[in-house]
């Protein structure tokens, strides 16, 4: 079950790693160009029925009601006018569609493996990596968080469709101009259990059974910043 304090939700029960940007950060592609500072980040894809999942909703909650205590955060979120860290693998299959759709080409189910799933979204600046650890090969014990020249050597395990554990800081921010409030995710610790079909934009994942482990907490102090989804409440 996720574990939360001030603000750090512990993901104990293994969720899929996409998208991953964790041993070296790189900029934001936009398009065909890339923008602003190197940041590190990843996705993580949760069943809809994933035991973590309650928890971190409520830790969002919780994280935006102790900023904005007398405002109605979870109508706010339902109707869309306030950001999560969070969107619904339905939505992001449509918005590929209609993107190969702009430049005439079909959907070929490359992303199906998102449909009814649940997708968290974090990141962490270039001069504050997430920490990174593997699962032994006993299956069950943690190594030590993985510095230098172990981190590099080990980054074969942080591949797109890993099975990862997770630990994220989530932290409350005012919105600039049109872009409202919210809560963002911060990358604070990943633990790979190098499991899980190795995806590309045209692959699915097989089916994994997934395994309890304990996270391991790290200090991180996140700056504020805004991520692109959102889900409804």
């Amino acid at each position: 079950m996720a574990e939360y304090a001030d603000g750090k939700v512990t993901i104990n029960t293994p969720v899929i790693m996409i998208n991953p940007t964790v041993t070296s950060p790189r900029r934001v592609k936009v398009g065909n160009k890339e923008t602003g500072d190197p940041i590190f980040s990843a996705q993580f894809v949760f069943p809809g029925d994933h035991p973590d999942l309650p928890a971190f909703k409520a830790a969002i909650m919780r994280v935006a009601q102790a900023k904005w205590p007398n405002r109605d955060i979870a109508g706010e979120w339902k109707a869309g006018t306030f950001r999560v860290p969070l969107t619904t693998g339905d939505k992001r299959i449509e918005k590929l569609k209609k993107k190969l759709q702009a430049i005439d080409k079909e959907y070929d189910g490359r992303a199906d493996y998102l449909a009814g799933k649940v997708v968290v979204s974090a990141k962490s600046s270039q001069d504050r990596p997430p920490a990174l650890a593997v699962v032994l090969a006993d299956g069950k014990t943690i190594s030590p968080n993985l510095e230098g020249p172990a981190s590099q050597a080990n980054k074969g395990q942080f591949y797109f469709g890993v099975y990862v554990l997770a630990q994220l800081n989530l932290s409350a921010y005012n919105g600039i101009g049109d872009n409202p409030d919210g809560v963002t995710a911060y990358t604070n610790l990943i633990v790979s259990t190098n499991k899980g079909k190795k995806l590309s934009t045209a692959g699915a994942p097989a089916a994994e059974v997934f395994k309890g482990y304990a996270g391991m907490p790290t200090d991180e102090d996140p700056t504020a910043g805004t991520l692109d989804d959102e889900t409804p409440f």
